[in-house]
């Protein structure tokens, strides 16, 4: 084979090698593309959920902390001898 036909040959190959780069490349785009929308879909999701879990923690909180001072106010009037235990 001439080196003429070598460096053709040479040449089309780099020219689909690049071809193929560029075609993976625009396939990995677009999948991370589609990572990063699911994933901020998720997020926001996430999100959601801690913001409902925190407004229930500080409720249920509240709550046992109401009933914790509601005993403490009992206890201490047993031991004034208000109330009979």
């Amino acid at each position: 084979m001439s080196l003429a036909a070598n460096m053709k040959l040479l040449g089309e190959d780099m020219i689909s090698s690049q071809k193929a780069r560029i075609k993976n490349l625009k396939e990995l785009k677009k999948e991370v593309r589609e990572l990063l929308t699911d994933f901020r879909e998720e997020l926001k999701e996430l999100k959601k959920e801690v913001r409902e879990l925190l407004t229930d923690f500080r409720e249920e909180r509240a709550a046992a902390r109401a009933i914790w001072l509601h005993t403490l106010e009992i206890l201490a009037k047993i031991r004034m001898g208000k109330i009979d235990p």
